[in-house]
């Protein structure tokens, strides 16, 4: 699964700072990463944010979230979790 993962410069990434992970793939829609200001308050304090990018968005295509939608992709939101911590 796709991950974009935004950290303040030289931010230590051992798994002790807070995160804000912003999940969303459904209906043909996308995932819109774009720059919006009150993000940068969390980063300051340094906070992680990620945005997963799981099939059922619009990323990848119509043949991508046709097949999300009947369900023959697994989206392993809990494995990016998991990946994130270790």
């Amino acid at each position: 699964m796709p991950l974009t993962v935004l950290h303040k410069k030289g931010l230590l990434l051992n798994g002790s700072h807070p995160a804000l992970l912003t999940v969303y793939g459904a209906y043909g829609i996308s995932l819109e990463t774009g720059f919006e200001p009150e993000r940068l308050v969390l980063l300051d304090r340094g906070w992680v944010i990620a945005f997963a990018h799981v099939r059922g968005g619009g990323e990848l295509g119509r043949r991508c979230n046709a097949i999300a939608v009947t369900g023959l992709m697994f989206n392993p939101t809990h494995m990016v979790v998991k990946r994130q911590r270790a």
